[in-house]
């Protein structure tokens, strides 16, 4: 038998061929361009012998079945012009993309069974090789996950993914995998019919030997029935939960119905079309439907299309640096390279050293208001015991109350059982004692954004830790080193800013004192990676990056506000640009006085905050909180947006003289470019070491337009040498809040313009 370099095959007595996939120097599976011209030769030898009776597909991987696309094969080839070389490269991109379709087509056709087994991530091409088997068993494990995520990197599936997951689950749920590309877990793979069979992950091997064997035998004896007939009984079927979606999915009248809707649904979403990928991924499924080759070359030409937009260039940016933040080795330079001297002694000693290696499993929240009963919940939810310590019983009380609300939700989200809620619930307690932080690895501050509370509280706190336990702050305003001042142990201390709701915001900026040692910031990392957070290490400065960065923007927004203009109208400016939601409208969602809060924390870097804070005191004098109470700048029902509070006047259209095109109308280049200018200051200022840093946070943490990739990334393609002079535009109009960031000057200088 060949010998390949990304699989292992063998055969046994029964006639049973394993094709384990390992791909070398990874740690996920990913098809490459190896892994396909393999495994195509590994088909053809199985369409070469027809005494093999199954085939099993497995990974050597403990981190599931296959992770996806090798991403880097295609930007490889990416076209970035109309150039004949760029032709050349899309018709590259085609046939990969076409050569994968006809090796899944003949992985569908082959004579024995084909079963794949899935104990982990099975996601994009994956999953896409994994339809066209016949049989998917899947492991129980929290780590399994089904998905077809290629949409949020603008591009759609494109090796079979839109044709056959409709046959498989149905037309209904195939389309929300698709749009959304959020994978099922076990439990939902199973209810829609994505897999045949879920074994338990303890033991999953032996569980998998146990079923093929079955698989087998039940096979043999339907010899009555031409041989390969009733493998394929199952993709012939595909789920719906009712009645009602049964009739929508196979009858004509009820496709169209379901077509309109998702169009509808998609351009309610993106008015602007900033998402070309979702309308064409409708169009590959409803091509598809009707003919099944003109749905195959939909898929394979709307990818190449959507490989060369700006958009999928963005997505895939954010992804590849979203990795990049996950691993340990990106920040711990930080630790020991920041600008700010960071004491080598605590960060070389042996005991730190040995500490730094311990996992966090034993987890305090002090304070249990919405941002603490959220961040135990989460943690909770990931198998670590929580304990919430409040003050008296009557904050512990609604402490629970709030991780009872927390449950709901997570339940209802998740599908989750009555084990699987008992299980969570086993990790979560409430106290009005200490009891529990000598225990602790690790104790988490939250509670009212006031200095003098937070210093009280690590006071209290510091005597009864663990030696090696770390305590960490929550705020959001604060600087850490000023709370840390009473602990006798600073370097094991840190920030660890969580964003509101915790179980929607993937990220968490992990704040470094001069005195946080790195072995304390290697064991936040961990824990972060270990609850599924996505961190962003910063310097101890006022705002860190996300509040730092989005406060200018903001306190424009409420200074135009000021000036009469119609809140909407500003709003909807900030929204056709990318954002998902326009600066006063997420002022509200975030709370008046939260944000006056912050506002005023960020005075000593940015002096003209003291106005923006001064125009939102005001409104809290008047009651007007925000979404929260009903009103803010603008009135809510029952939590939804009613309509401005105030009438205001038209935005200005016509911009002043001296101003260079950028892509922005009149009011965006007034909100967006303090945002930018504050962008730079961070990179100046070594809050954080690099642009990309910058443009993450702000993606994560605000929901700034991904499909523009961030605030810096935004200014490198408008140029600086067309933002810069235009800054300084703004700077004789506007004044000091406007004066362009020293690293702005040096890019503009950078281009030659002088």
């Amino acid at each position: 038998m060949s010998t390949y370099n990304c699989f292992r095959l063998a055969r046994d007595d029964r006639n049973v061929l394993s094709v384990c996939l390992d791909v070398p120097d990874r740690s996920f599976n990913v098809i490459t361009l190896r892994v396909l011209a393999e495994l195509e030769s590994i088909v053809a030898m199985i369409e070469a012998d027809p005494s093999i009776e199954l085939v099993l597909f497995r990974s050597g991987k403990p981190t599931g079945f296959l992770a996806g696309a090798d991403i880097h094969a295609f930007l490889s080839h990416r076209p970035t012009s109309h150039s004949p070389a760029a032709e050349e490269d899309e018709r590259a991109i085609d046939q990969i993309l076409c050569d994968g379709q006809k090796l899944f087509n003949r992985i569908e056709n082959l004579t024995p069974l084909t079963v794949i087994a899935i104990d982990g991530v099975c996601l994009g091409g994956g999953l896409e090789w994994a339809l066209a088997c016949n049989h998917r068993i899947i492991s129980d494990s929290k780590s399994t996950k089904l998905g077809l995520p290629e949409i949020r990197l603008g591009l759609l599936p494109a090796w079979g993914g839109t044709q056959r997951l409709p046959a498989q689950i149905g037309l209904s749920h195939a389309l929300k995998m698709i749009l959304t590309g959020k994978p099922l877990d076990a439990r939902q793979a199973f209810a829609q019919a994505l897999c045949d069979t879920v074994l338990p992950a303890k033991d999953f091997q032996l569980h998998l030997a146990k079923e093929v064997s079955s698989l087998l035998e039940r096979h043999h004896k339907s010899d009555s029935l031409e041989r390969g007939t009733s493998k394929r009984r199952r993709t012939q079927a595909p789920a719906a939960d009712n009645w009602t979606n049964k009739l929508m999915d196979h009858f004509t009248l009820g496709r169209k119905f379901i077509f309109r809707k998702a169009k509808q649904q998609i351009a309610t979403r993106d008015p602007n079309g900033f998402y070309p990928a979702a309308p064409l991924a409708i169009d590959a499924v409803e091509q598809g439907l009707q003919d099944r080759q003109a749905g195959l070359h939909a898929e394979r030409t709307a990818f190449t299309h959507l490989l060369r937009t700006s958009t999928a260039q963005h997505l895939i940016g954010l992804f590849f640096q979203r990795e990049r933040a996950r691993k340990q080795q990106t920040w711990l330079p930080l630790a020991s390279q920041s600008s700010r001297t960071v004491r080598l002694s605590s960060m070389e000693s042996p005991e730190t050293t040995s500490s730094s290696k311990q996992p966090i499993e034993r987890v305090v929240v002090i304070g249990g208001g919405a941002m603490g009963a959220g961040i135990a919940h989460w943690i909770a939810s990931h198998d670590m015991d929580v304990t919430i310590q409040e003050l008296d019983s009557k904050t512990a009380t609604a402490a629970t109350e709030r991780l009872d609300q927390l449950t709901t939700s997570w339940r209802k989200h998740h599908s989750a059982t009555n084990d699987d809620e008992q299980r969570l619930r086993s990790h979560l307690s409430v106290t009005t004692h200490t009891d529990a932080i000598p225990s602790a690895d690790l104790v988490i501050e939250a509670v009212v954004e006031r200095l003098d509370v937070k210093r009280q509280v690590f006071q209290q706190t510091e005597p009864l830790l663990a030696d090696d336990a770390i305590m960490v702050t929550n705020t959001s305003s604060l600087l850490v080193h000023q709370i840390a001042e009473v602990m006798p142990r600073p370097e094991q201390v840190a920030g660890l800013h969580f964003f509101n709701p915790v179980a929607r915001m993937e990220l968490v900026e992990v704040v470094q004192t001069t005195e946080t040692s790195m072995a304390t910031t290697e064991r936040l990392l961990r824990f972060l990676k270990a609850i599924g957070k996505t961190p962003i290490v910063t310097a101890d400065a006022p705002g860190f990056v996300v509040n730092r960065v989005l406060f200018p923007y903001l306190g424009e927004a409420i200074q135009m506000a000021a000036e009469g203009f119609d809140v909407s109208q500003i709003d909807q400016e900030m929204e056709k640009f990318g954002m998902p939601m326009g600066p006063l409208e997420l002022l509200d969602h975030v709370g008046i006085d939260i944000a006056s809060h912050v506002a005023t924390s960020l005075a000593t870097i940015l002096p003209h905050s003291e106005c923006s804070a001064q125009d939102l005191q005001r409104m809290i004098d008047k009651q007007r909180l925000g979404k929260k109470n009903g009103n803010g700048f603008y009135r809510y029902r029952n939590g939804t947006k009613r309509g401005p509070f105030t009438e205001g006047k038209e935005l200005p259209t016509a911009s002043v003289t001296g101003i260079q095109k950028d892509g922005l109308s009149v009011t965006q280049r007034r909100l967006l470019y303090p945002m930018v200018n504050e962008a730079i200051r961070c990179l100046d200022h070594h809050v954080v070491r690099e642009s990309w840093m910058v443009d993450l946070a702000m993606v994560l943490g605000t929901g700034f337009a991904p499909a523009k990739g961030g605030p810096l990334q935004w200014l490198e393609e408008a140029g600086p040498e067309i933002v810069q002079p235009n800054m300084q535009r703004l700077f004789q109009i506007y004044g000091p809040r406007y004066q362009p960031a020293s690293g702005l000057v040096a890019r503009w200088l950078e281009k030659g313009v002088a």
